[in-house]
């Protein structure tokens, strides 16, 4: 409970620390060659806090320690206070961002259908689709690996004057690791979609979705203490794009292309459990508030491929580039400093696909 920023409450804890520790060889002088430094370890928020010494001084009489305040290594500093991020914090911070990266993946998961219904005569039809995917991310002290299955299924049908309009539910099943913990993250989305296609090769996609996001999540620090957390909030997401199709005779196509996705996933305010215990026992627990987290996504990309009266293939490159991507945190815990995270997901990247498409049947 005390401020771990106060050097002379942090001190007097350290020294109190340091009388803890007995060495019998001490006694009587028998022998002097043990040196070390008293740390305070890391709490849900607070950072910890050290005092590092080229040696302690342990008593003749009883081989009590004792800190030696002119042997600390550090002039300009008597406290050494470690990283203001905890592992905690980190792991909580890693557990949100991957539910949101999985999110933001499968907000324009529907293109790939509605490039199907441009190169098909039907007037309607029912479909489903299972695909996974794999997400990584080693950098602004967030390090975690994401794998996630998705299922779709869908219903669309042509409406006149160049549209198809379709309705579609997904369900995503995630799991993300990131150090000494692990989430198990849930997705469930229904999206409507439509496509317009022109004569003269233009066509037009849009697709909106909302999806319910679950998290359950786990973390150990390097103590032996654990966090656990569990909270649930909504997705929303828009996405247009715009390409023209230029094709000849032998059904090859070039089909360059422009897409632009908002979404936005909502703020949320929850309580992780810990096992750390408090003055009376009682386990302690760490306020989480996250803030809500706002994507806009540029893309930028063509596609080369052919399309024969049975079958179809293609190749698509683009350039993509996050414009927002924001995601920051704050932690609070009683008796602890408030701690606060921040990652920023804008930056630009590559895509790659290649893939076709065969006609079994009518």
């Amino acid at each position: 409970g005390f401020d771990v920023h106060k050097a002379d409450e942090t001190k007097a804890v350290l020294s109190s620390l340091a009388n803890k520790l007995y060495y019998q060889g001490a006694v009587d002088n028998a022998e002097a060659n043990l040196d070390g430094y008293v740390q305070i370890a890391e709490g849900l928020t607070a950072a910890s806090a050290g005092m590092k010494l080229a040696d302690v001084e342990f008593s003749a009489d009883n081989g009590q320690a004792s800190l030696v305040a002119d042997t600390i290594r550090t002039p300009d500093a008597k406290i050494i206070y470690g990283s203001s991020e905890t592992a905690m914090m980190k792991g909580a911070k890693s557990a949100m961002a991957s539910g949101a990266l999985m999110w933001r993946a499968e907000n324009n998961d529907l293109l790939k259908r509605m490039g199907d219904l441009r190169l098909d005569d039907g007037d309607a039809g029912i479909w489903a689709k299972y695909y996974g995917g794999k997400y990584e991310m080693d950098s602004q002290n967030t390090d975690l690996n994401l794998k996630y299955n998705a299922y779709q299924v869908g219903f669309d049908k042509a409406v006149g004057n160049g549209w198809s309009v379709g309705l579609a539910v997904s369900y995503n099943d995630g799991d993300s690791n990131y150090g000494s913990g692990k989430a198990d993250l849930k997705d469930t989305s229904v999206g409507l979609y439509g496509t317009w296609k022109g004569n003269d090769g233009q066509y037009v996609d849009l697709i909106a979705k909302y999806t319910r996001l679950e998290n359950d999540y786990d973390v150990a620090n390097v103590y032996g203490h654990k966090l656990s957390g569990d909270y649930k909030t909504w997705g929303t997401s828009i996405s247009a794009e715009y390409g023209k199709r230029f094709e000849n005779e032998s059904g090859f196509y070039f089909d360059p292309s422009v897409e632009l996705t908002l979404g936005r996933i909502n703020g949320k305010d929850y309580s992780a459990n810990s096992d750390y215990l408090d003055t009376w026992g009682k386990s302690r627990g760490m306020q989480v508030q996250q803030d809500a987290f706002n994507t806009l996504v540029g893309r930028v990309g063509f596609r080369l491929g052919q399309q024969t009266e049975k079958a179809s293939y293609f190749v698509k490159l683009a350039a993509a580039h996050e414009f927002k991507g924001e995601f920051n945190s704050r932690f609070a815990a009683e008796g602890e400093s408030e701690g606060r995270t921040s990652i920023d997901f804008g930056d630009t990247w590559y895509e790659a696909q290649i893939g076709g498409t065969a006609k079994l049947s009518k």
